[in-house]
């Protein structure tokens, strides 16, 4: 049965991979690429789950056709993530003073303790400073938040080359994964060409 066959010659869902790397993409990429490619390229040429697939079909006259969603297999996602994350950085070292918060959460606690500064005084500052210490990330956390359309960056920035370079290079790691197991599948099939 064809079915079982194309399942024996391609890994398929998560966590399926191949023992050895069956190939790799030669495309410009950054030094974050290299640190995931020791995963992701025993990865070509397996098909993830979900809405993945592997489908073939026969049109009106008799032409067999090879159909195959695949992806990835999650890098795109990894690099988009980190990309994502590395904006919002910027945007929180751009746009979010640091000292004015913690001037802010300085006068909250004295408003909040206005009897503790008073009867205790030596321990006011360090309770004082504890309270700005514990609560400077979470409120940058819930500045940063607040940023309606998500973090972008300039395309033409350092970080915006690099982001720019990586998805590429995913783009091309996506097309590479389904070229593999479409011609794993033609040979299959007894085809002579190869996509």
């Amino acid at each position: 049965d064809l079915h079982w066959t194309i399942k024996e010659v391609i890994p398929v869902w998560v966590g399926q991979f191949n023992e050895k790397p069956i190939g790799e993409v030669d495309l410009p990429h950054t030094d974050f690429i290299d640190k995931l490619l020791p995963k992701y390229n025993k990865q070509l040429g397996t098909l993830w789950g979900g809405n993945h697939f592997i489908e073939l079909d026969v049109d009106e006259e008799d032409n067999i056709w090879v159909v195959i969603h695949s992806w990835s297999r999650g890098l795109g996602g990894r690099v988009a993530k980190h990309y994502m994350n590395k904006a919002k950085e910027e945007y929180i070292r751009k746009n979010i003073n640091k000292e004015e918060i913690k001037k802010e959460l300085a006068e909250e606690f004295a408003r909040n303790k206005p009897d503790f500064k008073k009867h205790k005084p030596k321990k006011f500052k360090k309770y004082q400073k504890e309270y700005v210490e514990n609560n400077i990330e979470d409120r940058i956390k819930e500045r940063s938040v607040k940023k309606k359309g998500g973090y972008g960056f300039d395309i033409n920035s350092e970080l915006g080359r690099k982001y720019i370079t990586d998805m590429n290079y995913c783009l091309g790691f996506a097309l590479k994964n389904r070229a593999i197991m479409a011609n794993k599948v033609l040979e299959l099939l007894g085809a002579n060409d190869e996509w």
